[in-house]
C-alpha cells in the first residue's frame, strides 16, 4: 500500500504505435499502476513528425502542455526525434513541456553527441562541400541538444528533477552533464514473473501460427527481431546458416520502420541487400521473412526459437528492447560483443553468449555447441523451454527507481504483478 494518496503522473511517450518506446512504456505503466495515478499523454509520431504540415505538431504540443500543470510529476520517455523533425523544432516543443511541468522524471533512451571537440578537425581533414554541410548540421544538432539539457538543468533549480539511464555508461555521462539532477539507472525491464508465466495463454488466440513456415518437425528455428536497418547486422545471421545443418532455419521478425516510409520509395536498400544475400547463397527455403508482428506475438515468437540472435553493430543506442525481453524469457541468447551489450552485461551477467560483430562462423559454431531446449505444444505453437536464467535485475528494480524518483514510499517487497488492462478493469469493476 502507498502512504497517502497516489501522486498524479503524466507519462509522455509514443503510445499504441509500432515503436520500441511505446512498447516499453506500456509495460512500465502496468508495473507502476498500483503505486501511481498514471495518465498517458501520447506523443503521436504522425502528428509530431509530419513533413507536410509541421504546424500540426506545434499545435498539438501547445494543446497538451498547459494540462501538464495539473500533474504532480511529468515523466518523459525521451528520444529527441519523437518531438519533431528538426533540432530547433524538437527543442522548442520539448521546452514547452518543461515550462509547464513541476517535478520531472526524464528517461533517456539515448544520449546524443554533445561535444564539439573533433568536429572541426575531421572536417578540415576531409574538406568538401558535403563535409561542410555535414559540419553545419552536426554543430546545429549539438547546440540544440545542449539547449535541451540546459532546459532540464534550469527545471532542476525550481523543482525536483530525476533522470533515469539504461546503462552505466549513460549514467556516468548524465551525472557529468546534468548538475543538480538526481541520476538513477536500471536496465530495460519489461515483465514480472506473473506476466511471463501467463504468456503461454496468448498462444491460443495468437495469429503467429498462420505466418510461421510449414516445415518438418526436425527444423530448429533461429530468430532475429526488431526493425530493419544496417545497424542490426542481420546479414551476419543469414551467413551463419551456411555453417549450420540444413535443419536450421532463420525467422526474421523484422520489417521496415513505418517512420522511414516516404511517398515514391520502393524497396528499402538494406532489405534489398538482404534479399540478394539470401538468393546468392540459395537460402530461400531456410530464411523466412516474417515481417513485424504484434507485441504479444513477438514474445511468443521468441519462445518458438531455439536461439535468439542480436547481431547488432555498435549502434549508439543505450539498450535493446528485444535483447532484454529475450533474457527475461530465459531464451538462449547470442549477442554481438558491441558496446550496448557490454553495458547490458553489467546488469545481467551470465545470461547470454557473445560473438564478435560480423563473425558469422563464430555465431554458427556457438549455436551448434549451445544448450538444446525441450519442446512442448501450446495450441498450434511449438514452444521451446530452457532452464530459467538467474537475472540480477528485474522489473522490481525499475519500479523502485521510479518510486524513489517520485518520492513515493510503497510496500512492494513481494513480486510486482502486471495484469493486462482488460483483466485489471474486470477485477476493479
Amino acid at each position: 500500500m502507498i502512504n497517502g494518496s497516489r501522486k498524479r503522473v503524466a507519462l509522455l511517450s509514443t503510445w499504441n504505435e509500432r515503436c520500441g518506446i511505446a512498447h516499453y512504456s506500456s509495460f512500465l505503466k502496468l508495473a507502476l499502476d498500483p503505486y501511481l495515478d498514471i495518465t498517458v499523454v501520447p506523443l503521436p509520431r504522425e502528428t509530431l513528425r509530419d513533413e507536410k504540415d509541421q504546424r500540426k505538431g506545434d499545435e498539438y504540443i501547445a494543446g497538451i502542455a498547459p494540462g501538464l500543470r495539473n500533474f504532480d510529476i511529468v515523466c518523459i520517455q525521451l528520444e529527441p526525434s519523437l518531438f519533431g523533425l528538426t533540432p530547433s523544432q524538437i527543442r522548442r516543443r520539448f521546452q514547452a513541456v518543461l515550462d509547464n511541468s513541476k517535478e520531472l522524471i526524464v528517461t533517456f533512451h539515448s544520449i546524443l553527441p554533445h561535444e564539439y571537440r573533433g568536429l572541426f578537425k575531421d572536417t578540415a581533414r576531409n574538406l568538401s562541400v558535403r563535409g561542410l554541410a555535414r559540419l553545419v548540421r552536426n554543430v546545429h544538432s549539438i547546440f540544440t541538444w545542449r539547449l535541451m539539457l540546459g532546459g532540464i538543468i534550469a527545471s532542476a533549480r525550481k523543482h525536483k528533477v530525476s533522470a533515469i539511464a539504461h546503462s552505466k555508461a549513460d549514467e556516468r555521462i548524465l551525472k557529468r552533464i546534468l548538475p543538480g539532477v538526481e541520476i538513477r539507472d536500471n536496465p530495460l525491464s519489461y515483465m514480472s514473473e506473473s506476466f511471463i508465466d501467463a504468456i503461454d495463454d496468448k498462444a491460443h488466440v495468437s495469429s503467429l501460427p498462420s505466418v510461421l513456415p510449414d516445415v518438418s518437425e526436425n527444423v530448429r528455428f533461429i530468430g532475429v527481431f526488431g526493425f530493419l536497418g544496417p545497424q542490426k547486422g542481420f546479414d551476419t545471421a543469414i551467413l551463419a546458416l551456411n555453417h549450420l545443418p540444413e535443419n536450421y532455419h532463420l525467422l526474421m521478425f523484422s520489417g521496415v520502420h513505418e517512420a522511414t516510409l516516404r511517398i515514391g520509395d520502393g524497396l528499402q536498400p538494406y532489405l534489398a541487400r538482404l534479399i540478394k544475400l539470401v538468393e546468392k547463397h540459395k537460402l530461400t527455403k531456410r530464411v523466412h521473412f516474417i515481417s513485424n508482428v504484434s507485441d504479444d506475438d513477438l514474445l511468443l515468437a521468441m519462445k518458438v526459437c531455439d536461439a535468439t540472435v542480436m547481431p547488432y553493430l555498435n549502434t549508439g543506442q543505450s539498450a535493446s528492447g528485444p535483447a532484454n525481453q529475450a533474457v527475461e524469457l530465459s531464451r538462449i541468447c547470442y549477442f554481438t560483443r558491441s558496446l550496448q551489450f557490454l553495458e547490458m552485461e553489467k546488469y545481467l551477467p551470465n545470461t547470454f553468449q557473445y560473438f564478435d560483430i560480423g563473425n558469422y562462423i563464430e555465431l554458427a559454431q556457438k549455436i551448434l555447441l549451445g544448450p538444446k531446449g525441450t519442446d512442448r505444444m501450446v495450441g498450434r505453437l511449438r514452444i521451446v523451454d530452457f532452464p530459467k536464467l538467474d537475472r540480477k535485475h528485474s522489473i522490481n528494480d525499475t519500479v523502485q527507481n521510479y518510486l524513489d524518483a517520485a518520492g513515493v514510499t510503497a510496500d512492494h517487497r513481494g513480486e510486482i504483478v502486471q495484469l493486462p488492462a482488460s483483466v485489471k478493469s474486470a477485477r476493479n469493476a
